[in-house]
């Protein structure tokens, strides 16, 4: 009895995977929201969206320069808005049934794009410690991965989604 324990444990964060794509395929909302702890995942947008447009700015910029620290300020406003939108029950809802970022000009069209809810996603995982665990496809490994956190033995939370941005696209035209 202990050992299917440990088992059904150790397996826990693909179990959780599954029920959040298959509430994303669903377009339940309510139910994906119960999986994702959405301040942390909206940290981590915010992060990593900062972190693109840090690196794409050109190193050559003086310090003190004051268009350069206007550009950060302004860009700082507008990613906050802009993961707001996306880090939302409806943005997730899209991220994860098309793997891309929603458009935000229009959720609807990226309704489209979704992914079919019998396709067979090939999940793969890694603990990274006890309470943390990499979950990734693995034919799309490198588009990037979702981190979970153990909340409880056997329930986890989402709490980062790592993918490379594209710093071209996140201003919407």
């Amino acid at each position: 009895m202990l050992a299917i324990s440990m088992v059904t444990s150790y397996f826990s964060p693909l179990w959780t995977m599954h029920k959040i794509y298959s509430a994303a395929n669903e377009k339940e909302t309510d139910r994906l929201s119960d999986y994702v702890d959405f301040p942390a995942l909206r940290e981590n947008f915010k992060a990593m969206a900062m972190t693109a447009i840090a690196n794409a700015m050109p190193k050559n910029e003086e310090a003190d320069n004051p268009f350069a620290k206007l550009g950060m300020m302004l860009a700082t406003t507008l990613v906050n808005s802009m993961v707001d939108a996306m880090v939302s029950p409806a943005g997730l809802t899209s991220l994860i049934a098309t793997g891309k970022p929603p458009n935000l000009q229009n959720l609807a069209k990226n309704e489209q794009e979704r992914t079919s809810a019998d396709q067979k996603i090939d999940l793969g995982f890694s603990y990274t410690a006890w309470d943390r665990v990499l979950i990734f496809r693995k034919d799309h490994f490198e588009d990037g991965h979702f981190i979970m956190r153990r909340n409880g033995v056997w329930s986890w939370k989402l709490v980062a989604i790592k993918m490379p941005i594209d710093t071209a696209g996140m201003i919407p035209k």
